[in-house]
């Protein structure tokens, strides 16, 4: 985000004034249209068309991911966060069906169950004291077969494993920053994939990757299609992108 936030509760973040400015202009893991065409490319499993489909963006931000959706067809468009961070030129358009503030650590997301076909948080569920709650309204709100698509930090990568050896903590969980949840492999697979079946794993990839010793191989690595580019993407990729699809509803 360019300038790091120190933890705060929920609370402690509504009253941040900072926060608000900070958010004005962020685009986060969805930047440079890789939500888009992640999204794109799943025209299979949504089965509606754009205009039909109901979509959620929990943790909204700035809204500009919102107005990309918009503008690139999408008409039901819905969003919470934890407080409205959302630009003024992104409310000006008019793009939002509602709008919620909530705390998704604790609080239910406020529509009917199965009500929505495609939900996306991006970097959220590090942020939250009980990601739990999060993952559980997200497969209660969405209709069975419905997508939900999550970032987080990557701290199965080379870079985070070298980390980790060294210094006994996980890359971009710092003192002085808000990440205080984390998800590895087995806990993804045992907390989230009991909800939802994995679709697609995609990668964000931070260009300071390909600075220094050995960048121009990695991004040869990484950009070009040939049978070894999804380990090099899972090898030096920032943020871990997952696609995954709701199982039948769970008893809660």
């Amino acid at each position: 985000m360019g300038e790091a936030i120190p933890y705060l509760t929920a609370e402690e973040i509504k009253k941040e004034n900072k926060i608000k400015q900070l958010f004005q202009g962020y685009r986060g893991d969805s930047s440079e249209k890789l939500g888009l065409k992640i999204i794109n490319n799943l025209s299979s499993h949504l089965k509606k068309s754009k205009k039909e489909i109901r979509f959620l963006e929990c943790g909204t931000g700035s809204g500009y991911f919102c107005l990309d959706m918009y503008n690139n067809g999408f008409t039901n468009i819905y969003g919470t966060d934890i407080d409205d961070y959302r630009n003024q030129e992104v409310i000006k358009q008019g793009i939002f069906k509602d709008f919620q503030t909530l705390d998704l650590s604790w609080d239910k997301i406020p529509w009917t169950d199965n009500y929505f076909e495609l939900l996306t948080a991006w970097c959220v569920l590090p942020h939250l004291e009980n990601p739990h709650n999060c993952i559980r309204e997200a497969h209660r709100v969405l209709r069975p077969d419905g997508i939900f698509i999550l970032s987080m930090p990557h701290v199965n990568s080379i870079y985070a494993k070298k980390i980790f050896f060294k210094t006994g903590n996980l890359i971009r969980y710092t003192d002085n920053n808000n990440h205080i949840s984390v998800f590895t492999p087995h806990l993804f697979k045992k907390l989230i994939l009991r909800y939802f079946d994995l679709l697609a794993v995609e990668y964000y990839i931070n260009p300071g990757v390909y600075q220094g010793r050995f960048g121009s191989i990695k991004r040869m690595g990484i950009e070009k299609q040939w049978f070894g580019q999804q380990k090099f993407k899972n090898w030096y990729g920032t943020n871990i992108i997952y696609v995954i699809k709701n199982k039948p509803k769970i008893s809660i």
